[in-house]
């Protein structure tokens, strides 16, 4: 059948125009259950229209209507097309905006349509005969909820639908075997049935009807209202009375609401907790509208429901979402909510914030599992909440926690901070051993907004644990002004990525006996526009940065990798490049394999790569990971090399642990050689560990060559240093490697280059 596309089309439309000619409803008269459906609709929703839809080839025709005066429209002005085409619910919130229907007359024309929601019904699956459709002349939001509600109102008007397609059925076999008396008990069952299938739609909901007369004071209730109130059907219950049911202050708010809409001819809408006749406290929710629509009335109509279950839903909602659920501290959105609460009620005083961050926490989980992280985590809760029992304590996540002070207590911040450590350092009964942990504190009082609290705690937060961990540190000024210095640097160093203003340059390593070229090392540069060249000292802050670090670190690999290519190419006996790795660059998991697909690209041998770590990363808070990812490139075939060994806590176990290829001498030590008997007697000491355990030695920083001939005689096999090269560009680097030679000459020492 071709029909002008004003509207959608279902596939099936041949069908359903069949299935709707076979149930023979249209234009048969009105019928009490699906009148009692529309208004029930009406009452359930809040809404002056509910109606009965059933959709033929050219019209729209009301089966059952409430708060409608007419009886059919043509299809094209029918907004069920919609759902029928879609077989889902379709919900228009304000039809004056919505394309589909906004120049539609029955939206157009005064008080039109301004709110549609309607769900498809029929007899068979998937075949769309009409719908259950709610209708309003204001505009309105429509929960989920409601959908659930209108899809159980939908099911019942489809079985009203069934139980008169089986009537028609019923009739025309009557007819033909004459049973009259059949038919008629057929319909008694329907009915029967019918009224059965809405009972336990309200009993389901918990939703009970109800109407009034304001002049006279009778109060109809349906069963469901005495089911939901804990009351035998048929009690009588007074009009006035009945409100004392609930408690106050929400009584005298009921009354009011109600005493308003009266006066307004307006519908009223309230919640309230109550007392059920049966004992028991339940929230209701109750609607209620004239029942003359829009002019003032003595009867009301509406529907009561009990939301009980909906309230402890969401107040259990509302308390995850405050509380940290390890704890049972407040959260960090409930940390914000009360820090704006502290601001606003200050009245232009200066408002407190302590953030606490543990210390070594992660060695717990490590060494005792999460569940036992949790353990110390709730006794560490417990402690701070005994400090100041009108402060607000809470967890903002991992091992950090905030405490906003009572303003009403006279309290020192500073002396607060100290107790916080004391009670921290405590020890920690888990799983029957003793956990010790030390504490950190940033601390800023201050005038200012809840952004700015947080963001200069943790600006004294982080000074707290560059002093040294386990102390507490005011915010001051020079902290924000050396945080804002540091931002913009690492800004600067962002966009010197991007316009490639970044090098690599390459130092030279050299065999100490023979002076000839063993390695390189790739240390990046920063060249600025007027040609300078700066070493990384002078960008260190961004390199302290995660991403920036790492972006830089896959900018060196990148290089590195391209370049040994070229040297190769060129047969340039370049030995090995040594690549340093930062932490950041540990934490990408693609960091392994990121390598060795690079090194396949450029089809080069993992031998030509050594990688470096500086002991803050090797014994750093992801130790395991490091471990893990460096045994992989070793596996590989890439070396691994220990960096400025012997200025941090690296121990032999670790040593033992980990298996590096080399140990690189930091030129702290070298600088001192001849001067101290310590730093001697370090340096024969790492000579010794590295013998022992079968690792090379390069020795960093040497710049005389007598500083090159104790190394020598101490047993270090390679060198590194400004004697030999300072770090160049890979252009100048090729003549390097053809070796050097070292000669005395009387008591002055000199390096003799190629």
């Amino acid at each position: 059948m071709n029909m002008p596309a004003k509207f959608p089309i279902p596939a099936n439309e041949a069908a359903r125009l069949k299935a709707l000619d076979d149930l023979a409803i249209l234009d048969t008269l009105a019928e009490p259950q699906f009148d009692a459906l529309s208004k029930l609709g009406a009452r359930l929703f809040n809404v002056p229209i509910c109606l009965v839809s059933l959709v033929a080839v050219d019209r729209q025709w009301f089966k059952a209507k409430h708060g409608f005066e007419l009886c059919e429209t043509p299809r094209e002005l029918a907004f069920c097309n919609y759902p029928i085409a879609s077989g889902q619910i379709v919900t228009i919130e304000d039809a004056t905006a919505d394309p589909r229907v906004a120049s539609n007359p029955l939206v157009t024309q005064d008080g039109g349509i301004r709110f549609y929601a309607g769900c498809p019904i029929g007899v068979e699956a998937d075949v769309s005969l009409g719908t259950v459709c709610i209708v309003d002349v204001q505009p309105r939001t429509f929960s989920i909820a409601d959908q659930e509600a209108l899809i159980e109102l939908a099911e019942v008007a489809s079985s009203l639908l069934k139980a008169h397609q089986r009537r028609v059925t019923a009739e025309t076999q009557a007819a033909q075997l004459a049973g009259q008396a059949t038919i008629i008990s057929t319909q008694a069952v329907t009915l029967a049935t019918q009224k059965r299938v809405l009972d336990q739609a309200a009993k389901i909901a918990k939703i009970g009807a109800w109407e009034s007369d304001t002049k006279s004071g009778a109060l109809i209730w349906s069963d469901g209202m005495f089911e939901i109130h804990g009351m035998e059907i048929g009690t009588p219950v007074p009009y006035g009375p009945h409100y004392n049911m609930y408690l106050e202050p929400h009584r005298t708010r009921l009354k009011e609401a109600v005493g308003r809409a009266h006066a307004r001819g307006e519908p009223f809408d309230v919640e309230g907790p109550a007392i059920t006749a049966d004992g028991r406290k339940r929230w209701f929710r109750v609607v209620g509208a004239p029942v003359d629509w829009g002019q003032p009335s003595e009867r009301w109509c509406g529907m009561k429901q009990d939301i009980t279950e909906q309230k402890r839903l969401k107040y259990k909602l509302e308390t995850l979402a405050r509380r940290d659920p390890v704890t049972g501290l407040a959260n960090r959105s409930a940390c914000q909510a009360a820090l704006q609460d502290a601001v606003k009620q200050s009245a232009g005083q200066p408002v407190t914030l302590l953030l606490i961050d543990l210390d070594d926490f992660k060695g717990v989980n490590d060494a005792h599992g999460h569940a036992a992280g949790d353990q110390c985590l709730r006794q560490i809760a417990s402690r701070l909440r005994s400090l100041q029992a009108e402060a607000l304590v809470a967890r903002l996540g991992g091992d950090e926690f905030a405490i906003i002070p009572d303003r009403t207590v006279d309290a020192d911040a500073g002396e607060l901070a100290r107790r916080i450590i004391e009670a921290i350092r405590r020890p920690i009964e888990c799983n029957g051993a003793k956990v010790h942990l030390g504490a950190s504190v940033g601390i800023v009082t201050a005038v200012c907004g809840v952004s700015d609290l947080m963001k200069r705690a943790d600006l004294a937060l982080y000074s707290a644990k560059d002093a040294g961990r386990g102390v507490w540190r005011f915010f001051t000024p020079e902290l924000q002004v050396a945080a804002e210095a540091k931002t913009a640097h690492i800004s600067q160093i962002y966009q010197a990525l991007a316009n490639r203003q970044l090098e690599v340059h390459y130092q030279q390593q050299v065999e100490l006996a023979t002076g000839a070229h063993a390695s390189f090392e790739a240390l990046v540069r920063w060249r600025q526009p007027d040609g300078v060249v700066l070493a990384p000292g002078a960008f260190s802050a961004a390199l302290d940065d995660p991403e920036l670090s790492r972006q830089i670190g896959d900018y060196v690999l990148d290089e590195v990798v391209r370049q040994a290519r070229e040297w190769t190419d060129a047969d340039v006996a370049f030995g090995r490049i040594a690549v340093n790795l930062s932490a950041s660059q540990f934490a990408d998991g693609s960091l392994v394999a990121g390598i060795l697909d690079r090194l396949n690209t450029y089809q080069l041998q993992p031998s030509c790569l050594e990688v470096e770590v500086t002991e803050n990363v090797f014994i750093g808070r992801n130790a395991s990971l490091v471990k893990d990812k460096l045994g992989q490139l070793r596996r590989a075939g890439i070396r691994v090399a220990l960096d400025d060994f012997g200025t941090g806590y690296a121990s032999l176990s670790h040593l033992r642990e980990f298996q590096v290829d080399t140990l690189k001498i930091d030129r702290s030590f070298v600088s001192r050689l001849g001067r101290t008997s310590v730093e001697t007697a370090i340096v024969q000491a790492i000579a010794l560990i590295s013998l022992s355990l079968e690792t090379e030695i390069v020795a960093e920083g040497i710049e005389t060559a007598t500083e090159a001939e104790y190394l020598k005689a101490l047993g270090c096999r390679y060198g590194q240093g400004y004697l030999f090269a300072k770090p160049m560009p890979a252009p100048e680097c090729a003549r390097l490697t053809r070796g050097h030679n070292i000669r005395m000459v009387g008591r002055l020492d000199v390096w003799s280059g190629p």
